[in-house]
Order: structure tokens, then C-alpha cells, then sequence
């Protein structure tokens, strides 16, 4: 239960930061995937396997940021889980309380 709520607050922590240091997408990414062309689907997939490295500070730390790369994609599924993780404990605080 504890390592549930220092994910969910791991996850609040990191996601905001993830979220606003994501460039946006190129405005001609989503069209290219909507018309199913080879080259289309080859741009897509070079866009979400670029390697993007951010600055992460770890919590409770007093030393400087760490440089992390990861592919676009990996950055995605980081936000999605922790994303995820907190919805799942917000859900499970207020069913914990009873009633």
C-alpha cells in the first residue's frame, strides 16, 4: 500500500514536469498518420522513436538534476503510468474510507 502511494506520488511529481518539457507534435504528424502511406507510417514511427533526454531532479535531493534520454514513445507510456497510478490511488483513497 505505501509503495502504491509513493508511486502515485513519484508520478504527481514527475508528470506535470514531463508534460510541459514535451514539444508539441508537428502539425503535419497527425496528418500524415490519418492518410496510411508508407512514408507516412515511416515519418510516424521516426517520430516516436526520437530520443528525447530531459533534466530530472530527484525528490528530496539537493544535488544537482541527472540527464535521462529516452525515446518519445518511453516518455508517453512514463506519463500514461503515472497517470494511471495516481487515478488508481485517488479511486482506492476514497473507497478505503468507508462509508
Amino acid at each position: 500500500m505505501k509503495s502504491i502511494r509513493l508511486l502515485a506520488v513519484c508520478g504527481l511529481l514527475l508528470a506535470p514536469g514531463i508534460a510541459a518539457a514535451q514539444p508539441e507534435k508537428p502539425a503535419d504528424a497527425p496528418a500524415a498518420a490519418a492518410q496510411g502511406n508508407a512514408p507516412a507510417s515511416q515519418e510516424q514511427a521516426d517520430y516516436k522513436n526520437e530520443t528525447i533526454c530531459k533534466a530530472v531532479t530527484a525528490t528530496g535531493s539537493r544535488l544537482g538534476k541527472q540527464k535521462v534520454c529516452r525515446t518519445r514513445a518511453e516518455w508517453e507510456q512514463m506519463t500514461d503510468n503515472a497517470r494511471q497510478a495516481t487515478g488508481q490511488s485517488q479511486k482506492q483513497g476514497y473507497m478505503d474510507r468507508g462509508g
